[in-house]
This record gives structure tokens, sequence and C-alpha cells, in this order.
């Protein structure tokens, strides 16, 4: 395929196409993305009578040059054509330096004249090269200064050269020339003598000898130990109020098992300031007897450089050759410091690194400040609201002084106005203003500089007048968030109208976006992106992911509702962005990428769920179902199931019968989801129902999608015949990976079934297709069930080397969904094995997941393995306790083969302590019952034999009797009857 080359030039290589105009026209499309046919036309052929002609015939001469470089249709335009530019920033956002660098071959469109073009496109032009020139020029700079600490000056200097040189940057500021003066002196490059004279013209001296130079370019010392150090920044005034958190959070960090605390709340929320004030309360206690470090990660373009952060206040000199990370464990070893890490929020997708950097140095201690949790075993999260003010107007004005929140305020609104003593009247004001602002140390600090022209009472009216406080569902926000409209103002007016149409069009988007999707659903170009950035109304990640700040958000969406055309087309084009997205995103999960696929889909899923309920409202038939899929594959995938049915459920209630394919296909993964939150009499009604509507329609794919689930919910409700039915329609529908899906699902049936031989060659064929297939989640399903009757034919030692592989697989893809039953399954095998244990820890942490999750069946499962563990351990007491809940989740359960598994662990519970008759009956009760699987029958017959020498003739007989009465009750009243014995028997 061509590649556009832009940078240093333009060209198409491999063509000798050389027409300016259209090379312009698929530069811009290759960095802004799709645009409208209209918009280009106007905006490449201003001048022309008619642009959309000029538009046509530039098409038309690129695809005759090269005919898969451009894509249109009757409304927008596109390429997919390969361009330096784009790699150049996907290079520097991947943190990968030395590629950038190698992409860039000159300043942008060197050469190029936008004659006839708009002046807006003259801009965008200029804008771009300055703003690709400035990250060059900034990456070079970077790489001078690391090989220079590296002690290589020469090279160092070459880079420092090729800075100073480069074309297509705006012009030095006085850091960057300081920065490059000192390496260019360090590396006797004749250029520093030229770049000194060029400073004096803007009157900055520039003077350092080649020792000083290089003495300033020398790392501190590797040791750091010794005496207690501290790079604590002294704050300009005193933390006002924070007392109980301060408190709290010490305590958590003096705790042994608690090693990294992260500061969780909304921008401004006083994160920041609190971590700091912390550090210094804890700077004279000897716990941290090495040092407590601040480490500033708002300026850190990737995660790459965490490394390199967290090493600059210890003073150690990395080796670029060698892992970052593995080098500051290594100095770190033992030593006892506090590190605060402020600004991660950025950087959570490498959050991991924390993890193995606790584990490598055991007297570490974290304390983290981030918009969004970290999602790491080792966190513990301490969420920060709004400082506290007074709920209801007190009966003594004067008490509100003690608030927290009005305090602030006093303090700010002194610094602007030494003289400023509040009134009775001043202070009512003040609390109107601290509850507008939801106790928010930004926002008060904000209202509080007023003060030097207007009196409180008029602060607050102004707000009220000119700031509205608007609900916001976004997920870092808290139930009721508000935005400071007033505060904006005035930024608002020094933009362009293209960049406040742009601005305001990015509150279509929640939790963030890429520049990709803004430009598919706003006008968002790379340099108006930039200047966003720049004046600090948007922020962009090391991953090249935007977002704004949430006091922002309202007075955004309050800007584009005064445009209710702009607001439903902004609405429109991100439904269809997300919903197109999306399914790319189940494809790459088809294609065996399932980790980076689920966590691109999780990273937006609150754009995806908005372009779900969009499309719904706007019965967007066709878009809806082809989300479907991706909908239910995340959302089970990911363990999320009372999420996901909502959004189906939601869609099921504004669809009628007019809509059969799409209704019922959606009332089909209703129900899937629905099963695997125990409602098993919901999902049979909702999957039948659906069904109904499928079977007529003579869809194969949708129609075998309705059986899989039809047979899923017989075999988690223990309707193994009917489970098997299903699944052997499913066969002779689907081939491909969905016939191998089938045949699990048919295999699981036969397992239940007791039909082991068949069953484990069915599943040995699903996963050794998965295998090859790179299907790492099937995988891991294939593993779980081929463990089942692999353990029924006690070939344990074989299950747990398939389970141990399956765990390291779904931690290694985050299948949540899956890890739980892994895990359970692991510790039963590991107690067959005699492993107690071991298979107690593996237990308790399935345990863990399952009740995150919402998992009924998997919590009841693991809790009655953890009770036969506790029964091996001789330790009763723990067995009854685990074995109870079990038997109060089952209670709750529509009757499944899972429901006899606490059974048949309490009666064994009754066995080990004497009660041989009462455990008999539970037996008798399991081997009779009609919903009992093969194998709960078989262990229920091998216990009574084995429990048969223990019991009288007569005590045999009661025993059968009372559990053929059982077998006749509800499930609920036998198991309410079973809790009853242990109780007695506990």
């Amino acid at each position: 395929m061509a590649r556009l080359r832009t940078l240093g030039g333009l060209s198409l290589e491999g063509s000798d196409f050389r027409r300016s105009k259209p090379l312009q026209l698929l530069t811009y499309l290759a960095l802004e993305g799709p645009q409208e046919r209209r918009y280009v036309a106007e905006l490449f052929w201003m001048g022309s009578a008619r642009p959309l002609s000029g538009l046509s015939v530039a098409l038309t001469m690129i695809r005759n040059a090269a005919p898969e470089a451009v894509g249109a249709d009757d409304k927008r335009v596109w390429t997919d054509l390969p361009c330096d530019a784009q790699l150049f920033l996907d290079a520097l956002d991947e943190g990968d330096w030395s590629a950038a660098l190698s992409h860039y071959g000159g300043p942008f469109l060197a050469g190029t004249d936008p004659r006839n073009a708009s002046t807006e496109l003259e801009e965008w032009l200029y804008a771009t090269r300055e703003h690709l020139g400035k990250r060059s020029r900034q990456t070079l700079l970077v790489r001078a200064r690391d090989l220079a600490r590296d002690g290589d000056l020469a090279e160092a200097a070459a880079h420092a050269e090729r800075a100073y040189r480069l074309q297509g940057a705006p012009e030095l500021d006085p850091d960057e020339m300081e920065e490059l003066y000192t390496v260019l002196v360090a590396g006797a490059s004749p250029l520093a003598a030229a770049l000194k004279r060029e400073a004096e013209e803007f009157g900055l001296a520039l003077d350092a000898s080649p020792e000083q130079a290089r003495e300033s370019l020398e790392p501190p010392p590797q040791d750091f130990g010794g005496s207690a150090r501290s790079t604590l920044p002294t704050p300009a005034t005193p933390l006002v109020g924070r007392d109980p958190e301060r408190l709290e959070i010490a305590r958590m960090l003096d705790q042994d098992d608690c090693r990294l605390v992260t500061l969780t709340g909304l921008g401004g929320v006083g994160k920041t300031r609190l971590s700091i004030q912390v550090a210094l309360d804890l700077e004279p206690a000897a716990s941290y007897e090495d040092g407590i470090f601040a480490v500033f990660l708002d300026a850190v373009r990737s995660p790459e450089q965490i490394a390199r952060s967290l090493a600059e206040p210890l003073g150690l000199l990395l080796r670029s050759e060698e892992d970052l990370m593995r080098q500051v464990a290594e100095a770190i070893a033992d030593r006892r410091i506090l590190m605060v890490l402020d600004n991660f929020e950025h950087l959570v997708e490498a959050a991991a690194e924390l993890s193995d950097l606790l584990a490598a140095c055991p007297n570490l201690n974290l304390l983290v400040s981030s918009r969004e949790r970290l999602n790491i075993a080792e966190e513990w999260a301490f969420p920060i609201e709004g400082l506290t003010y007074p709920s209801r107007d007190p009966d003594n004005v004067g008490e509100v002084r003690y608030y927290d929140a009005v305090q602030l305020f006093l303090q700010r609104a002194r610094r602007v106005n030494p003289r400023f003593e509040a009134t009775d009247e001043d202070l009512t004001a003040i609390v109107r203003i601290c509850r507008l602002v939801d106790g928010s140390p930004l926002g008060l600090e904000l209202a509080a500089t007023w003060v030097r022209l207007l009196v409180p009472g008029e602060i607050a009216a102004e707000i009220q007048g000119n700031l509205d406080f608007l609900s916001t569902s976004m997920r870092d926000a808290p139930e009721r968030h508000h935005s400071l409209r007033a505060v904006f103002e005035q930024s608002w007016g020094l933009l362009t109208q293209k960049e406040q149409a742009v601005l305001r069009t990015l509150s279509v988007f929640r939790g963030g976006f890429r520049r990709e999707s803004a430009s598919r659903v706003t006008a968002a170009t790379l340099p108006i992106l930039a200047s966003l950035v720049d004046k600090s109304l948007l922020r962009v990640s090391s991953s090249g992911r935007y977002d704004r700040h949430v006091l922002l958000y309202g007075f955004m969406e309050e800007k584009l509702a005064a445009h209710p055309d702009e607001l439903a087309e902004a609405r429109s084009r991100h439904g269809h962005t997300f919903g197109h997205f999306v399914q790319d995103r189940y494809q790459d999960f088809l294609a065996g990428n399932q980790g980076t696929a689920l966590d691109a889909i999780e990273q937006d899923l609150e754009n995806i769920r908005l372009a779900w309920t969009w499309a719904v409202a706007n019965r967007e038939a066709t878009l809806l179902l082809a989300m479907c899929d991706p909908i239910r594959q995340f959302h089970d995938t990911r363990a999320r199931y009372g999420e996901g049915r909502a959004l189906f459920a939601a869609a099921a209630a504004a669809f009628d019968d007019s809509e059969p394919l799409l209704l019922g296909y959606v009332l089909v993964l209703e129900a899937w989801l629905a099963s695997w939150l125990g409602n098993y009499d919901d999902a049979l009604v909702l999957s039948e129902r659906g069904m109904a509507l499928l079977r007529p329609l003579g869809k194969d794919d949708h129609l075998a999608q309705g059986l899989n689930i039809l047979g899923t919910i017989g075999l988690r409700s223990g309707n193994y015949h009917r489970a098997r039915r299903h699944f052997q329609e499913t066969l002779e529908l689907v081939n491909g990976r969905k016939r191998i899906n089938a045949l699990n699902n048919l295999a699981m049936a036969l397992d239940a079934l007791g039909d082991y031989g068949a069953a484990i060659e069915h599943y040995e064929e699903a996963l050794e297709w998965n295998r090859k297939a790179n299907n790492a989640a099937q995988v891991v399903i294939n593993i779980i069930n081929l463990s089942n009757p692999l353990s029924g034919l006690c070939a344990f030692e074989r299950s747990k080397a398939l389970l141990l592989e399956g765990v390291e697989l779904a931690r290694q893809h985050d299948l949540q969904q899956t890890l739980p039953y892994l895990l359970s399954n692991l510790g039963s095998v590991l107690e067959r094995l005699g492993d107690l244990r071991e298979a107690q820890a593996r237990c308790e942490e399935a345990l863990t997941l399952g009740r995150r999750s919402s998992d009924p069946v998997t919590t009841m499962f693991t809790l009655s393995v953890l009770g036969r563990i506790a029964i091996g351990l001789a330790d009763t007491s723990r067995a009854s306790a685990y074995l109870t809940e079990a038997l109060e989740i089952a209670a709750r359960q529509q009757p499944s083969d899972m429901t006899f598994k606490p059974i048949e662990e309490a009666a064994n519970l009754l066995a080990s302590t004497g009660e041989p008759e009462a455990a008999a009956a539970f037996f008798h009760l399991i081997h009779r019952h009609p919903v009992s699987d093969q194998l709960s029958r078989d262990i229920s017959r091998e216990r009574l034999e084995e429990l048969a020498p223990h019991l009288s003739a007569d005590a045999a007989d009661r025993a059968e009797g009372r559990g053929a009465e059982l077998a006749e009750l509800p499930l609920a009243e036998s198991i309410a009857s079973l809790t009853r014995s242990i109780e007695i028997c506990s």
C-alpha cells in the first residue's frame, strides 16, 4: 500500500502523482479523519464557484493514481493511507522516541502553498507544522539529556544540534535555550556560541564553562540511603480542614497490609494538597527513615517514563539499555520509603508497574492521587469529596465559621482583599456559595477571588445567575456534581469561533475520547485540540486520549444545548461512531486479541452506552442489531451481567413485534445475562419469547445463538436433556468457530448426564481448535469444562495442570468472568489431592472475586468447596459458617446441579460431627431428587455406602424415609431443614 509523505515535503510514495491540492486533501483526511464532502470542498476550493466539483475532480485524480487511496460516499470522504505525520504522533504516544525521530523528515508540508484555500486551511497547515515541529524538538531535547546523563556527550550534542537547527518548530523559549546551551557546551559543539548570541538578542544571558555544563548534567550519586531525605514541596498556605482524612490516611499507611493508598476524586477537590500534607505529617516519623519523596506525574507523556520520574527525586542514574523500573526497584531494595505520586490518572494503564515495584521493594509505600482508581490488587482507595459546609441554615450564623469550606473561602478572600471582614450577612452568602460549588476547594478559591470587586452576596447572586450546576453521568463524578459556568466564561471569550464549536460539541463524549473519535463527531483538528490543551480546556494522556476537567463538562454541555441542530447532529455522529467502534473491537476479540479489545471497550464504555441509548431512543434498529453481540460479549466476559441486562431490557421495552429480528435477538441476549444472574425463570420466559420471533425468520446465525442460550439456560438450571437437545440442534446450523462452541456446550450437557468419555472427547476437540485460533477466552472455558469430567474419572493431576494453565491465561487477559470458576475448580482439585492449605487460598480468592461480580452460582460453589476443605482441616465451626451461607444462596436459586453442591458438603459436615443418620437422609435426598446430576448421584451413593457401617438397620430405614420425604418437598424447604440440622450440630 502507498504511503503519504508529509514531513519534509509532500508526495505519495510509490507513485509519480505530484498534484499538490489533491495531496493536501489526502493529508488532511489522513490526520483529521473522515470529513463531510461539503466541508472539505469549501475548505480547499473556497474561491471556486463550484467547490463540490473541484472536490470530485480531485478525488478522480487521486483514484487514477492510487485506486485504494481514498474512499467516499454521498456524504463523507476519507482515506486509510498511512501517513508519516500520523506515524510520528503514534510513536510519540507509545514512547518510542527513536521511531518518532525517524519519521520526522522535516517541516510538515514543506514547500506547500495552500493556494485558493480558505484562511482556516492555511491556519491548520501552519499550526500543524508548528505542533509537529515542537514535539519533535522536545523529543530531541529529552533524548539529548538522557544521553548526556549516560555520559555520551558527543551523541547528546548531536541531538541538541539537530534540535537547534530543526526546521518547522516555533521559536525557542528561554527554558529550551538554556537546556540546549548546557548540552551543546558540555559536548563542545561549535553551535553553543551561535545560540549564546541569539539568546542575548532576547535579553537572555547564557554562560557556562564546559566543566560547569558537564557537572550540571551529571546525576547525583546512586546511593540515597544513610540519612532521611525529602523532596516534599513547601505549601504556600496552610491546609484548611481535612483533619479526619489526614488521620485516616496515615492510619491506613501504618498497617502492614496497606502498601498503596489512592486518593480519588474530582479535579479541583484537593487530592494533591492533601497527599502532600499527609506526607509532611509523616516526615518526622521513623517509619520512613530512608526518605519521603514527591513525584509529580502531570508532565509525564508515556507509561515508559514513569520509572525515570521515580528515579529523579531519588537521584538515580538509569541505564537506557536496561529495564528502567527494575533499576529503580534494585536501588530502593528494602529501604523504608514513602513516595507520593501525584496525578496518576493518565497513567492508569501502567498501574501494574506499581504492583511489580511494591513486590520487589518490601518496605516501600505509595500514596497516589488520581481521578480514577488504579484497579490493582494492592490498592486501598480513599475517596476525597468537597469540604464540609452547613447543609441547612444554622440558628446562629456565627457557627458557620467553623466549617472547612467557609474557612477556606475566608482565607482566600483575605489574600485578595486583606481588609475583608465577613459580616453575618456575608457569612450567610458564603454558605450559599459553598453549597453552589458543593464544597469544591477549586470552586471556593475561584469564587473568593471576586472579593476584590464584589461582596459575597453579589458573588453568590452572580454565580446563581450565570452558573448553573448540572447533573452529569460521568464515571468519575459523584451522584450530583456542579460546573462553574462563570469561571470559564472569560476563557471561552478568548477562543476562536471554530474552537468554541469544537469545545461545546465535545460535551457529547463521556469519560474522554481519542482524536480519531473527536474528528468523526466534531470538526476537531489536530491544531485545535492542541490549542485547547494548551489553554487547559482539554487534557491529553500519554496514550493520546483526551478528556476535560470535570468542572468544565456542564459548561460545555450548556453551550451545545443552545444549538439544538448542532446537538442533534453531534449525538447522531457520536452514536454511529461508537456503534461502529464497538463492532470493530468485537472483530478484534474474535481474531484473538481478547484482552486488548475488551480494554478498548472498557476505556470507552460510557461512550458506547451513550451510543446504545441514543440508538434506542431514535429507533436505529440496524445499528442496535450490529452492536448486540459486542455488547453481550463484553458484559459477559467482564462479569457485568446486571449492567448488560439493563441495556438489552431498555431496547426490548422500546421496540415491538414490528422489528422481530432485533426484538427477538435482544430478548435472547437479555435472557443470557439474566441466567448468569441466577434468574432462570426470567431467562426462560425471555428466551422462549425471543425464539418465537426468530424461528420464522430463517436467520441461522441469530437462531443458533438463541438455541445456544436456551441450551445454556437448561444447563445452568439442571435440565440437561433439554440442554443436549438444543445444543444438538445448534450444531446443525453452524460451522467453524460457532460449531466448536456448540460442540463444547454439548459436551457440558453430556458431562452433566454422566457420559464422561463422550464429554472429554468433545472438550478436547474444542480445546485444540481454540488453541490454534489463539482464542484465550474460549481456551479458558474449555479448560474449566474439561476439568470436570477428568475429575469425575479421578484424573486429578491432569485436571490440576490444565486449571493452573487456565488461571495464568485468565490473569494475563483479564478474564474476570472465568477467573473465579478456575480458582474454585482448582481449589476443589487440590483438596482431592490433599493440598488443603493451597486449596483454601485459591478458593478464598475465588470467593472474593465471585462476590465482587455478584455471581451467586460461583459464590455458592466456592463456599461449598471451602466447607469441604474446612471439614478436612477439622475446623467444623468455619465449615458450618461457609456451608450455611452456601445453603442460603442455594435456597434463593432455581433448582440445578449446582444447588446440590452445598447440600452434599453440608451432609459431609453432619457425618464428620457424629450425625450419620442426618447425613444419610440428605444423601438420599440428593440421590432421589430429579434435578440432581449424575455425578452428584454417584457421589451420594458412595457416601451412603461409607455411612452404612455406622447406621443400625432402623437408622438406615429412617434416613432413607426422611430423604424420600425431603425429595418430595420444594427444594428450598429441604435446604431449610438441612440448615437447621447444621445449626443444631454446630
